[in-house]
């Protein structure tokens, strides 16, 4: 059996890959913790050879602090694992005199090339040089390809996120967007309002002067809309014909005033000429709900379906209106 490894890696399913990956090349995995505090107590009853350590851990102790007090105690090498190649992360990396690191994911090759340099600490000075340099050459090879992944990732994700035809964000952004709200609200005292705005009469509009024009129609009623909020506003395409305003730090008044520039703004949208055709200008009808925080706080859905209730009011009213929910 080859060297004894200590796996630190508070996501489970890594936690489980990288235990089979390291006993199919030839190691011994002495524990697999979650935690820096896992870590200690696994290090006092069965020393490891090397640590492999996760650099965000949860709890107290990240990974760079639990590998400062394992060497510190047990002078043990440490080779961290990570899917973070910024300047900042590899600094505090560099200053735990680590013997390496890896990024994820990261192949059978990197991770066996890793170790045993890492382990190699005993050898002569100039195979520590050879290595090293070996080391310095596959951490850029790492880190680049890593850059890469990252960089390919955030253009798909920004991609993702975005309605193609009014280049508003999306379902997707929005569920993103609304995350940690309620804490924020109920935590920090802080303020939130939503607007569902609907084209009034959508379809007719369509089945009149056709899809193209609908399409034009949707487009630049995207851009006057957006137009009229602060860049701090979150706009998203909610469905075919109906947009969604986040608000953060506006009182329903203040929600309101935005709200009848924004109808405005669509109002005035210039009419064009289409086939000899005059296209008519369109409307909104507009819901506006404020998240309820203390003593009975809500729930994401809830203020959603408050402020789609408002906007079917708007729409029974006769359209082109703004309702508030209660």
């Amino acid at each position: 059996m080859g060297a004894s490894i200590l796996v630190v890696e508070d996501e489970v399913i890594v936690a489980q890959d990288i235990r089979r990956t390291l006993i199919g090349l030839g190691y011994e995995v002495s524990a697999t913790v979650a935690t820096g505090a896992g870590a200690f107590r696994a290090a006092e009853i069965c020393p490891p050879d090397l640590v492999l350590m996760d650099i965000r851990l949860k709890g107290p102790l990240d990974g760079v602090g639990t590998a400062a007090r394992l060497q510190e105690k047990h002078g043990m090498p440490i080779v961290f694992l990570t899917a973070h190649s910024d300047d900042a992360t590899l600094a505090r990396v560099k200053g735990t005199l680590a013997h390496g690191y890896i990024i994820k994911p990261f192949t059978d090759r990197e991770l066996r090339t890793a170790i045993e340099i890492a382990l190699s600490r005993h050898d002569s000075e100039s195979q520590m040089v050879a290595k090293a340099k070996q080391l310095t050459e596959l951490n850029a090879v790492l880190a680049a390809r890593a850059e890469e992944r990252k960089t390919s990732s955030d253009r798909h994700l920004a991609a993702a996120r975005i309605d193609p035809l009014t280049e508003a964000s999306n379902r997707l952004h929005l569920e993103t967007e609304l995350e940690g709200i309620a804490d924020r609200v109920l935590r920090y005292g802080h303020r939130y309002c939503v607007a569902f705005c609907d084209v009034d009469t959508f379809k007719s509009y369509n089945d009149t002067f056709g899809h193209l024009a609908g399409d034009d129609a949707i487009r630049a009623v995207a851009r006057a809309m957006r137009v009229q909020l602060r860049r701090s506003d979150g706009f998203f395409r909610y469905g075919g014909d109906e947009f969604l305003a986040l608000l953060p730090e506006q009182t329903l008044s203040g929600a309101r005033e935005c709200m009848e520039r924004v109808s405005a703004a669509v109002v005035a949208i210039p009419t064009v000429e289409n086939g000899g055709v005059l296209i008519r200008s369109v409307t909104l009808s507009i819901g506006i709900a404020e998240f309820r925080g203390a003593p009975h706080p809500e729930t994401n859905q809830s203020w959603l379906k408050r402020a789609d209730g408002a906007l079917y009011r708007a729409k029974a009213r006769g359209r082109n209106c703004i309702e508030i929910a209660e």
